[in-house]
């Protein structure tokens, strides 16, 4: 199979699982949560911003309100649009993981602020782990598993943060970033496979 077969095997796959959300439940409901949860990334960065916890150099603070920007951005995309097609959905997934991870390592918060935030890519790891496909959700698990691991060394290096501590935060997040879309994928396959 050459690389348009692929993709179209992928479209096909992705286009069954809407379709089973959609017999399920109303897709606008859905893409409402989406963009609750988008829009409430940016509602974080923001009121960081106004609250004292900005980042404290331009090019930082740039990055922060960039982020904030992108978030409120796509919440009002996920408002008036249809379902996205695969593609544009993992690129929603990819600039999401890169805007959470900018927006947290930009702003000067304490480090369990920090922490705290990384909760955001595990709600989209729920998204990547029902909808993608599994070299998307794999790209998605490193990428974040990377970027946790960055912001969770950055503040064991610079924040004081103990060794243990970090450990003891960092083992947790990594399980949910890692198992739950990995079980929302194999569910959803498990269910695709048993309907053909």
């Amino acid at each position: 199979m050459d690389a348009d077969e692929d993709l179209g095997e992928l479209e096909r796959r992705y286009e069954w699982i809407v379709g089973l959300m959609s017999s399920f439940t109303d897709e606008r409901l859905v893409r409402w949560i989406i963009a609750f949860f988008t829009a409430s990334m940016g509602v974080c960065a923001t009121l960081e911003i106004l609250y004292g916890f900005g980042a404290t150099n331009p090019i930082a603070l740039g990055v922060q309100i960039g982020s904030a920007v992108f978030a409120f951005t796509a919440a009002l995309w996920w408002t008036v649009t249809s379902w996205p097609r695969l593609r544009t959905a993992f690129g929603f997934v990819i600039l999401s993981d890169l805007g959470i991870a900018a927006a947290n390592m930009s702003a000067n918060m304490p480090p369990a602020y920090a922490v705290g935030k990384t909760a955001f890519f595990v709600v989209l790891g729920l998204f990547a782990g029902v909808f993608l496909d599994r070299w998307m959700l794999l790209t998605h698990i490193g990428l974040t598993g990377t970027l946790v691991t960055a912001i969770i060394g950055y503040n064991l290096l610079f924040q004081d943060v103990p060794p243990l501590g970090a450990l003891v935060v960092w083992a947790p997040v990594m399980s949910l970033i890692v198992a739950l879309p990995a079980l929302l994928y194999t569910f959803v396959r498990a269910v695709r496979l048993d309907q053909s």
